[in-house]
């Protein structure tokens, strides 16, 4: 296992899904990966699950913030600092 992933969902602003995740330090930006994504065993008991097969997704390890304005131009710290 390199990560998991916490939350998922569509940005308007750059038409793409997201899903934001925790990767081991090992794995470089830009590289491709698998997520596996939903739960063992079609779901859970959880009002907000609807029942559900798990599928694997190929996603790229991208930096966060993802937009490359928010990283760059907002207020200094640790978003702005020099990878």
């Amino acid at each position: 296992m390199t990560g998991f992933s916490m939350f998922a969902g569509y940005t308007y602003n750059e038409r793409t899904m997201l899903s934001l995740g925790i990767a081991d330090p090992e794995v470089e930006l830009g590289s491709e990966v698998t997520l596996v994504w939903g739960e063992e065993g079609g779901g859970s008991r959880k009002t907000t699950v609807e029942p559900h097969q798990q599928t694997n997704i190929r996603a790229i390890v991208s930096p966060a913030p993802y937009s490359r304005a928010a990283r760059e131009e907002y207020a200094t710290g640790w978003r702005t600092e020099a990878q």
